[in-house]
Formats: structure tokens, sequence, C-alpha cells
């Protein structure tokens, strides 16, 4: 090899240095603005993570309704026109305040109040379930409401409150409340083979007859828990007090982070 040749190939190794020296710089400098970036979103993404709020998960409460109408209940409205086995108010508050709620109707209710049913039906906050027709019972000594002797008839109050149910709200109940919430485990059985899954609720502040609001609050709001089931009616001369209950327990279980839902 002559000298001009291997001086033509150190030059050629020479710029080749260069160009790879030059080519690690550039991909440094990419990996350190790379880095940079990354550092800089990660910092960012852990401040909006310190100031982030601490957002509770709610609790799921159901607020259920009793739409009760007995026999007699039905004769008295024959003699008085313009008397209300319900409280329009209670219906109301809970539509304005946007609050979802389960009603357990009796057949001869949604018979009785075709037009009510129909406009609760038009808000898809409300649901609606099965508590047979007539407020007959299905064991007896069941307070003093009638009893059902037979499952024919048991099976009727059912159906016949489903068909009911569909005419009027167009919806199908999944779920079935005893009249008085009296029954046992060969009833249960019985209704469990129509198809329905049975919610007798495990808040009760018992509001039929009853006058002392203070001590009703006081039930729901001691025994409410994720997932709790209150059972209470929608006013009327049965439940005088019911309204001023719902008015008290809604903020205060919200304050809880309780969460109203359907069943």
């Amino acid at each position: 090899m002559n000298k001009s040749s291997k001086k033509n190939k150190d030059s050629i190794k020479l710029k080749s240095k260069k160009a790879l020296g030059l080519i690690s710089a550039v991909l440094v400098l990419f990996g350190v603005i790379d880095v940079s970036i990354y550092q800089n979103n990660k910092n960012t993404h852990d401040e909006l993570i310190s100031k982030a709020p601490d957002i509770k998960p709610g609790k799921k409460i159901y607020l259920t309704f009793d739409m009760d109408m007995s026999d007699t209940m039905s004769r008295r409205l024959e003699k008085q026109k313009d008397f209300k086995w319900y409280d329009p108010e209670l219906i109301s508050y809970l539509d304005k305040n946007n609050i979802q709620a389960t009603f357990f109707i009796s057949g001869l209710f949604a018979d009785t109040y075709p037009e009510v049913i129909r406009s609760l039906a038009l808000n898809p906050n409300f649901s609606f379930q099965n508590h047979a027709y007539d407020e007959s019972a299905f064991v007896s000594n069941c307070y003093w409401l009638k009893t059902l002797k037979t499952d024919k008839d048991k099976i009727e109050q059912i159906m016949k409150t489903q068909i009911s149910i569909q005419k009027t709200a167009g919806q199908t109940p999944d779920y079935f409340r005893y009249p008085g919430i009296c029954h046992d485990q060969k009833n249960d059985e019985l209704v469990q083979k129509l198809g329905f899954k049975i919610s007798n609720g495990n808040v009760i502040p018992s509001d039929p007859f009853n006058h002392n609001k203070e001590k009703m609050v006081k039930t729901v709001m001691k025994e409410a828990k994720d997932g709790s089931v209150v059972v209470m009616h929608v006013g009327g001369p049965n439940a005088p007090k019911s309204l001023e209950v719902l008015k008290q327990i809604v903020p205060e279980l919200a304050s809880k982070d309780f969460i109203f839902a359907k069943l």
C-alpha cells in the first residue's frame, strides 16, 4: 500500500469516528430530552395526584315506598271522592329532588289510581314492584289483615297485581314484598317459584299511624348501611309523618355519602 492510499484510509477512519461521535452525541441529546420530558410529565402527574380531592365511593341505599290499598280503603273512596290514600307532596319531593326510589304497589292501588302510576312511570328514577293485590296477608295473625287461605289465592293476588302494574306502569316487577311483611318459608318458596326476588327491607322506621318523627328518623340513620332497603309508605292518612321523615333523612343520608338507588 502506498503512502497516498494509507493517508486516504486514515482520513476516512477519522471522518467515520467524527460521524459516529456526532451521531452518538445526537442520540444522547435526544435521550436526555426524552428523559427530561418523561420526568417533567411524571412530576406534573404526581403533582396533580397529590392535589386531587379524596373522593370516597358512595354507599347505595334503597328508599322504598309501599302503595297499600285494601278493600276497606277502596270502599271509603267510593264515599269520599276527593280523599287520597297517598301524599302528592311526597311524590313531588322525590321527583323534584331527582331521587331514585322504588314503589311496591298493591294491585288494587294501581287499579284505583292508574293516572298516578302512569305519571310516575314517566320518571326513569322510579321502579315499580309487586305488593300483592288487596293487602291480604299470606300468613295468619298479621296485624288486622285478612288472611289468604290457599296457594291458589296467593298466586292470584300476585299475578293479578303483576298485570295491573304492567298495564299502568309499563314495567314487569322482579321483586315481591308481603303485605304487612308477614311471611314464612313455605310462602317464600311459593313466591320464588313464581320467579320473584323477595324484598321485605331491613331498615323499618314503622311509619304507619306513627307521629313520632324523631324516632323514625333516628331509626333510619342508626340502621342505614351500604345496600340497606328502607321500608316506608307514600303518606296519606295512614302514614301522616312520612313526608317529614323523608325530608329529614334525605339530606342527612346524602351528607354521609349515601347514594339513592332503585331496585
